[in-house]
């Protein structure tokens, strides 16, 4: 009988295994080598939820980080919008946090370098998606990417309120519409005209 072997997994189970998959006892070769390929498939399973799960928690704290300075440093505020957090400037939304990732509204060269990033994609906050959308989900695994990409965003919102038109408060009396100043004109005149009329006679 070969020497037998403990073969630790995440789960705190043990299973027993001979080395190598060595027969234990006559015919048992392939349940050790089954044995040993189950135990190392454990393994990898727990190992890749434990990564996961640290991935997500640090995403999601880096997507807190993000939103707390937004709004600390540019006046943007923090809602929820779809049912997801999400960070808008004035009412243009910017930043949405998704379960597996942050969508960025991005344009241009960065939009198109953010779709390269792999497992990126076109993204919408709802409804249908279209090619030409602006938005981009960047996927937890680039958490690090995410704080530029954020600025980016942004920067984009802060030129869409340049564009929009502002209001401005009104100082005195509006001005005459263009209409109203030629009709007063034109009985200014007429009346001018009537006066010098009686004068001559």
């Amino acid at each position: 009988m070969a020497v037998a072997r403990r073969c630790m997994h995440f789960a705190g189970k043990t299973c027993d295994t001979g080395w190598n998959g060595e027969t234990l006892a006559s015919g048992a070769s392939s349940t050790i080598t089954l044995r040993l390929a189950v135990c190392a498939a454990r393994t990898r399973y727990h190992a890749g939820v434990i990564r996961r799960g640290a991935v997500m928690a640090n995403a999601r704290t880096r997507y807190d980080t993000i939103s707390e300075f937004l709004q600390r440093e540019h006046e943007a505020a923090a809602v929820s919008l779809y049912g997801k957090p999400a960070v808008q400037l004035g009412a243009t939304p910017f930043l949405f946090y998704a379960t597996n990732g942050m969508a960025f509204r991005l344009q241009g060269r960065v939009r198109e370098h953010a779709l390269t990033l792999p497992g990126s994609s076109g993204w919408v906050p709802i409804g249908q998606l279209s090619e030409k959308t602006p938005w981009v989900l960047v996927p937890a695994s680039h958490f690090l990417r995410w704080d530029r990409l954020a600025i980016e965003a942004l920067r984009y919102a802060q030129e869409g309120d340049l564009r929009r038109p502002q209001a401005v408060p009104s100082r005195g009396p509006p001005p005459e519409p263009p209409a109203s100043q030629r009709w007063r004109d034109n009985i200014k005149a007429l009346m001018e005209k009537a006066a010098a009329f009686r004068l001559l006679r």
